[in-house]
This record gives structure tokens, C-alpha cells and sequence, in this order.
């Protein structure tokens, strides 16, 4: 199977599970949006920002890590692999227990110094949470390191099912906030239990008894401490600004600010579905020697990337306005110029995917989390500027300003690691933006005629259908390679 079959075969799997994510979220999203008061529903998430800080200090950036040298080691000496798991899982275990220890013990101070006593038990509850979602991206991460990009989209959808189900019978029962949190860790739960099962077979095919050669694990403790302050960055980014939002102002303003940033992830699930499944195909290429292939590689990922979400951003935009009072009901209309804000943050979120990771792959954590780094306390700076004066659409902007440089560089890094022709990617940037563009006009003209989900989703699938028509019209989608691409 050649490289590009093995790419859209692994992006297919991945896909799948994201769309049916895709889909369960959003009906979740509508669910708890309606069920759930503004306030619950911004300290779930507010509670669920706080975990994300946790569990990226408990991982560590080990999984990772193992993931990057398990696809280094598969060709060259796959007898090392069973010590990779070994020592990575070792590591995550002993951060996981001294991280956990602390949180349970200051829960009571997180939520006095942000002035909501009634996060206490969400904060006990979300011990769970931190475990066992630790443990499912830890395998995720794993199976992306062996390629087997099929079992870590399996689990994604387990948990995507599973999440759905108990968090609408917990929440439909009347536990409010703290259901729909044990809904989350009882989906988790399940998953970490499929997960150990499937881990326990991938690894066991890998039975050669060698010893483990020197230094390997000081070279996986270290590789993490790069990934680790990447990771941090994008923490810094993507929650820190829900906790000084929860700070600085109230639970229904992270209510807004959460709806809004659900909407943008609801968006871009599908090119986190391609980075996941083509990143460790630049290493592959590029340890054989291609470098013009992965170059190419990379080249129709940036592609793909622009032309599908430079018309959703856009999209979006225009008809965030109706949309969000019917999806949501009126008490959301405070999040319509929030989401207008974000609709920036989907093509740079977008390019990002297929970017970013493959950076870790091509031995670049070092400079990215560097980068990261920086940009992460310049986010900081500016959340602390614009939230008190200009609110959450001031934690939107800051958002969107600093990724939009961190994106940025990350593309620098790839074009020193790959010999890219960016002849070709201002051509075909530049016609995938004026494709966005005529489609944009199109629902401009007819947005103001939105007054219900029928005409609302008319106008939408008339925007799609220009845009198809559009771009098969000027070649830049051709239908016959996409089915060969594809196999149908």
C-alpha cells in the first residue's frame, strides 16, 4: 500500500470516529446548552478547563514522547518497543499519583481563590476524570506511534458513545452539572478498560528479548520536557483563558465564551483527524530519505486544509447571528460576537493540525515548544489586558492574535525541515481564498432571510453547493483523483 493509501486508510478511521464525535457533540453541546442553566454550564466547563491544566502537568508529554520513538524504533530495532511502553507508562503512573495527590488536597482553595464555592464537587468528581482521561490519551497517542491510527480512532469513538449516553441519562435524571461530569467519566472509564485491552495485544506482538539499550529511557524523559512546554503553551491558550474568564467575571460569561469554543472545535474535527493520522508520515518519509515526499505530503494537507476551512470561517461568520438564538435559545445571544471572533481561529486552528505535531515527528519539539512557550505568556498578557476592559470577546481576540503568530512560526520550522515550493501554495491558497470569498457573497445576500432552522439550512446547503461547484468548476478539487484517492 503505498504512503498516500496508508495516509487516507488511517485518516478514513480517524475521520469516522471524529465525525461521529462530530455529530454527539454537537447534539450534546445542544443538550446540555438547553437542560443546563447558563451558570451550570459554565462551571462544568469551567471545571473541565481546570483539569486540562491538571492532566497536562500528570502526562508530561511522556506519551508523546514514546509515541515519537516508537516510530523511530519499529524499523530500525522493534525488540526496544516493550521497554518504550514500559518506561513512558512508569513515568506517567508516578506523575499521575503525586499530581492527583496535590489536587485532591487543594480543591477547597482552586475554588475559593476563584470565588465559586460550588465547583468543590465537581473538582472531586473531576479526580476521576483526570485519571482515566489520562490513561485514554495515553494510548491514543501510543497507537498514533505505531501507526495504527484504526485502534486509536476506536477508542475515541467508544468514548464519544459512550460519554453521550451517560451524560444524557445523568443530566435527564437531574443531576445538573455534576451528572453530566460523571457522564464524562463513566464514558472515560469504559474506554481506559478497551484500551488497556487492545494496548496489552498491540505490545505483546513485540516479543524479542533484547536488553534495553543505553540511555533510552533518559532519552524519554527528555524528549517529554519539549513536548511538556509545548503542551503548556497550548494549555495557556486554549484553557487558561476560561479560568480568568471565571476569575475576572461569572459563570455565564464562561457559558458564552464555552458555547463559542465548542462551536469552533465542533468545526475543526476534521483536520485534527488528518494532523493525527499524516503526522507520523513526514518522520516515515523523511527517515527513508524522501524529503521531496513529504514535502508533498504536507503541501496537499495545507492545501486540503485552506480550502475546506476558509469558507466555513467565513461561513460561519455571516450566519452566526440566527443561528445561535435558534440552536441555543435566546439566553445564548451573548456568545454571537464571541463566536464572530473565532471564526479567525478555525483556518488557523485548521493549518495548525496538520503542522504542529509533525514538527514532534521530525525531531522539532524543541523548537516548538520554545515558540509555544513564548506565545503561551504573551496569551497570558494579553488575556489579562482585554478580559477586564472588553470581557470575553477581549479572551477571543487575544486567543486569535497569538495562535494566529504561533501558527505562523510553526510553518517557518516546516519549511526549514522540508524543501516546500511555496510557488505552488501561494496559487493554490490564493484560489481557495477567492472560491471562500464568491461563496461568502452568496450567503451574505441571503442571510437576512433567515428567520428558522429550514431556511437557515437552505442557505448553508446553497452556500456548500457553490462552493463545490466552484471548485471543481476552476480544478481544484478534481473528482476523479478524489475517488482513486479514496478507493471508490
Amino acid at each position: 500500500m503505498g504512503v498516500r493509501k496508508k495516509v487516507v486508510s488511517g485518516f478514513s478511521a480517524e475521520l469516522g470516529a471524529q465525525l461521529f464525535g462530530v455529530v454527539s457533540s454537537g447534539l450534546l453541546l445542544v443538550i446540555l446548552a438547553r437542560v443546563l442553566s447558563a451558570e451550570q454550564y459554565g462551571l462544568l466547563y469551567l471545571s473541565i478547563s481546570i483539569f486540562s491544566v491538571v492532566i497536562l502537568i500528570t502526562s508530561f508529554g511522556f506519551s508523546r514522547s514514546a509515541a515519537r520513538y516508537i516510530t523511530d524504533y519499529e524499523a530500525s530495532d522493534p525488540g526496544q518497543i516493550p521497554h518504550i511502553i514500559r518506561a513512558s507508562g512508569l513515568y506517567c503512573l508516578l506523575s499521575l499519583g503525586v499530581v492527583v495527590s496535590v489536587f485532591v488536597l487543594f480543591r477547597e482553595q482552586i475554588s475559593y481563590v476563584l470565588g465559586e464555592p460550588t465547583l468543590q464537587p465537581l473538582l472531586l468528581v473531576g479526580t476521576l476524570y483526570i485519571i482515566f482521561y489520562s490513561f485514554v490519551e495515553y494510548c491514543r497517542r501510543v497507537f498514533q506511534g505505531f501507526k495504527h491510527i484504526e485502534r486509536s480512532a476506536t477508542l475515541h469513538a467508544v468514548n464519544t458513545l459512550f460519554k453521550f449516553v451517560f451524560v444524557v441519562l445523568l443530566v435527564a435524571a437531574g443531576f445538573g452539572a455534576v451528572g453530566a461530569l460523571l457522564g464524562y467519566v463513566v464514558g472515560l472509564v469504559i474506554t481506559s478498560a478497551l484500551g488497556a485491552v487492545l494496548l496489552y495485544r498491540t505490545v505483546g506482538s513485540y516479543k524479542e528479548p533484547v536488553d534495553i539499550e543505553p540511555g533510552l529511557r533518559r532519552k524519554l524523559f527528555e524528549y517529554s520536557l519539549p513536548i511538556t512546554l509545548t503542551s503548556s503553551g497550548t494549555v495557556l491558550i486554549k484553557r487558561v483563558d476560561v479560568i480568568m474568564i471565571g476569575f475576572f467575571l461569572t459563570p455565564v460569561a464562561v457559558g458564552y465564551y464555552m458555547i463559542s469554543k465548542q462551536i469552533i472545535q465542533f468545526v475543526v474535527k476534521p483536520a485534527n483527524s488528518l494532523g493525527f493520522s499524516i503526522s507520523p508520515r513526514y518522520s516515515e518519509q523523511c527517515s527513508k530519505g524522501n524529503y521531496g515526499e513529504a514535502a508533498k505530503l504536507y503541501q496537499e494537507a495545507l492545501h486540503g486544509m485552506i480550502l475546506l476551512y476558509a469558507p466555513a470561517a467565513i461561513g460561519l461568520f455571516l450566519v452566526a447571528d440566527p443561528m445561535i438564538p435558534l440552536v441555543f435559545g435566546q439566553e445564548y445571544h451573548g456568545a454571537i460576537p464571541v463566536v464572530q471572533v473565532f471564526t479567525l481561529y478555525i483556518l488557523i486552528q485548521a493549518v495548525s493540525y496538520v503542522t504542529g505535531t509533525g514538527l514532534d515527528y521530525l525531531g522539532k519539539a524543541k523548537s516548538r515548544a520554545i515558540l509555544k512557550g513564548t506565545i503561551a505568556v504573551g496569551n497570558v498578557a494579553l488575556n489579562l489586558l482585554l478580559i477586564p476592559t472588553i470581557g470575553i470577546v477581549g479572551a477571543a481576540a487575544a486567543t486569535v492574535i497569538t495562535y494566529a503568530v504561533y501558527v505562523t512560526g510553526n510553518i517557518y520550522l516546516m519549511h526549514r525541515e522540508l524543501p516546500l515550493d511555496w510557488g505552488q501554495i501561494a496559487v493554490s491558497t490564493s484560489k481557495a481564498l477567492l472560491i471562500a470569498s464568491a461563496m461568502g457573497i452568496v450567503v451574505f445576500v441571503l442571510s437576512d432571510y433567515i428567520v428558522g432552522f429550514l431556511s437557515l439550512g437552505a442557505v448553508v446547503g446553497l452556500g456548500v453547493a457553490v462552493w463545490a461547484a466552484l471548485s471543481v468548476k476552476t480544478g481544484v478539487i478534481e473528482p476523479n483523483e478524489l475517488r482513486s484517492q479514496i478507493g471508490i
